[in-house]
């Protein structure tokens, strides 16, 4: 199947291999003599191009990367990865070889101006209506400085679904910059969904002039359904009562409390952990506490090169996935470092340590430093709050990324200690509350801890409703699900009072807790559309159940390994949910390994090393005043056997 030159007779057009010019001769020749009107440029080269100096391949991708952020942002994580380090080395060598793998196409143009062809990655997913980027390798090996114009067609005839481009960057323009090798992306869209044998090619000019031959190669493409965007914002330390919507009285939360009336509230909801570190790889990687990676707030704990993570599969399904916040499972140049699991953009912190700080003099973005003004740790000066800055990026992750879907991840910091927030946010609650000041040690001083502490869920709310309004002037809000929720129970270190606020609702237990009020935690979802609005569900899930919910969503499969089950039914209010057995967590406690089970509505727990089981049960007593351990040994017995079956020792 050939291209529009085809359509005139040319298809089988094959000029003899000699110079460029005599190429154009023979071929103007006998278009003339079908009484085609011809001219030519003439020489073989662009006397401006070529007095251009040679652009780098270093140069070539610092322009991909500066002037398309966002379409280099759709390409593999490792492909971005590299253009985005061109922006500050010259190293051609490195970037040949981590761009090469990925490349679709490769160009090559001989020294007589032939275009051939050659492709490197057999098959493209693509989204209906929504642009994809490839990467095309283009070797020039002519001495002319010559454009090129992509063409496509497809096995179904005419007319095609499909428009393919090159993406302009400012200052190459159209033509080659005369280097023997550059990069270059290509646009390709197609209108309908299906599979698809296309093929791609190329004709070569100068000027206004086609003075090359094309070269075609067969490509297949599966064009789907955009899946919907996914925003998943995890606060840090926020307890179960800590909302309106979920009765908190003392402290504002409007844009929360809106989203849960435009969405689902659910009562049952539990953190994958007590603390920080393991809730968040139990969320990361689907796998509860008795396998995930990392089970404790320990640096030299990080993912590993063979965890999945969900940012991994949906990175793998089409979607760009941002991070903004505190990661917890490995630092820069670990194997847990978020650019390693699926993460084309992190902007935050990646230390446990670092992140208990809002006014550092510095937060990770990009895979460096990026430092904040006016913030100086050893002079206690404060100017930028850094979950500003955070939440700023998150927005502008959403923006750039809104023609793709995406996986905006923010586990923010908020309203983990130190107790700090800027003057606007403390001002609303200076004076409302008897005040204890707190004298700090590894946190920040504070003389008014319980005002501070509601000034910062109050800026939390703020920027959950920001994100939101930005979802919806794009007219994003049909096609996104978003889901609000906490990484584990509430603190009282650094001057927060949980007992004041009754951060835990009606359960026991704060973080470090097994008991319901370390693990149960808010969940918030709203998409309209798809998810029943101002509704309270009941149903007990988990951090687990996250991945294979968001792999269902995207389309794509979680894998053989996980413990949780995708809830997409629940959520969007249908029958024929899946019931896991048992949910199970387990946390190094100060006296030894804590352990709970959850099956129906029993719960046991045994809060230290060697001592015995608790039993409750929820339905009756969801603040686990009773103990009735003696009252069901059968009962006991099957959930004990539960712990016995989760536990695994942690793989090295």
């Amino acid at each position: 199947m050939g291209f529009d030159f085809d359509k005139f007779g040319l298809g089988q057009f094959d000029p003899p291999t000699t110079s460029l010019g005599e190429s154009a001769m023979i071929l103007m020749k006998q278009l003339m003599s079908w009484g085609w009107v011809c001219g030519m440029v003439v020489g073989g080269v662009n006397p401006a191009a070529a007095a251009d100096k040679p652009v780098s391949l270093a140069e070539n991708a610092r322009r991909l990367a500066t002037a398309h952020s966002a379409r280099a942002a759709s390409l593999p994580a490792s492909v971005r990865g590299t253009i985005d380090r061109a922006k500050s080395t010259d190293a051609d060598d490195a970037i040949i070889a981590a761009l090469d793998p990925h490349t679709l196409l490769a160009i090559t143009i001989n020294p007589e101006g032939r275009v051939k062809v050659a492709r490197g990655q057999a098959e493209l997913t693509l989204f209906r209506g929504l642009p994809g980027y490839a990467v095309v390798k283009v070797t020039n090996q002519s001495r002319a400085t010559p454009r090129l114009r992509p063409q496509a067609e497809f096995t179904g005839g005419e007319p095609s679904p499909f428009s393919v481009d090159f993406v302009p960057v400012p200052g190459a323009g159209p033509e080659l910059t005369g280097e023997a090798v550059e990069y270059r992306l290509l646009a390709i869209t197609c209108r309908d969904a299906g599979r698809w044998e296309l093929t791609i090619g190329f004709d070569a000019g100068q000027g206004t002039q086609d003075i090359g031959f094309r070269g075609v190669v067969p490509i297949l493409a599966t064009v789907r359904e955009r899946p919907p965007n996914i925003v998943l914002i995890v606060a840090d330390d926020l307890g179960y009562g800590a909302v309106g919507c979920y009765g908190q009285k003392l402290v504002k939360t409007p844009n929360i409390d809106a989203l849960a009336a435009g969405g689902t509230r659910f009562t049952q909801f539990y953190a994958g952990c007590c603390m920080c570190a393991p809730s968040r790889s139990v969320l990361m990687t689907g796998l509860h506490t008795g396998h995930t990676r990392v089970r404790a707030n320990d640096p030299k704990q990080t993912l590993l090169a063979a965890d999945v993570t969900v940012a991994t599969r949906l990175k793998a399904a089409g979607y760009v996935c941002g991070g903004f916040g505190k990661w917890g499972l490995g630092d820069a140049g670990t194997p847990g470092a978020p650019e390693k699991h699926g993460f084309d953009e992190w902007v935050g912190y990646l230390g446990q340590v670092h992140a208990h700080f809002h006014y550092p003099d510095w937060v990770w973005k990009g895979g460096v430093r990026f430092p904040l003004p006016g913030n100086d740790p050893k002079t206690v000066t404060r100017q930028t709050y850094a979950p500003d800055v955070i939440h700023d990026a998150a927005i502008d992750f959403v923006q750039q990324n809104k023609d793709r879907p995406f996986f905006c991840y923010v586990p923010t910091t908020i309203p983990h200690a130190e107790l700090l927030v800027p003057n606007d946010s403390l001002k609303e609650y200076d004076g409302l509350f008897p005040e204890t000041p707190y004298i700090g040690d590894h946190y920040a001083s504070n003389p008014k801890p319980r005002a501070t502490y509601a000034g910062m869920v109050t800026r939390l709310d703020r920027d959950v409703g920001r994100l939101v309004a930005k979802i919806k002037a794009l007219g994003l809000d049909r096609d996104t699900l978003v889901l609000f929720t906490s990484d584990n129970g509430p603190i009282n270190a650094g001057g927060a009072d949980p007992d004041y606020f009754r951060n835990s609702g009606p359960l026991r237990g704060l973080k470090f807790s097994l008991y319901e009020g370390g693990i149960r935690v808010p969940i918030i979802a709203a998409w309209p559309g798809r998810v029943p609005t101002n509704r309270v569900n009941d149903q007990p899930w988990a951090f687990e159940d996250f991945l294979p919910t968001a792999c269902e969503l995207a389309g794509t499969t979680p894998g053989a390994n996980g413990d949780g089950v995708s809830v997409v039914p629940m959520l969007c209010g249908k029958d024929g949910q899946r019931e896991r057995p048992y949910l199970y967590w387990e946390s190094p406690g100060k006296d030894g390994m804590m352990q709970a089970v959850r099956a129906g509505n029993w719960k046991a727990i045994r809060p230290k090393l060697g001592s015995p089981f608790e039993l409750y049960d929820l339905k009756a007593d969801p603040a686990e005043t009773t103990n009735v351990v003696s009252r069901h040994p059968d009962v006991v017995k099957r959930l004990v056997g539960f712990a016995a079956e989760a536990h695994t020792a942690p793989a090295k």
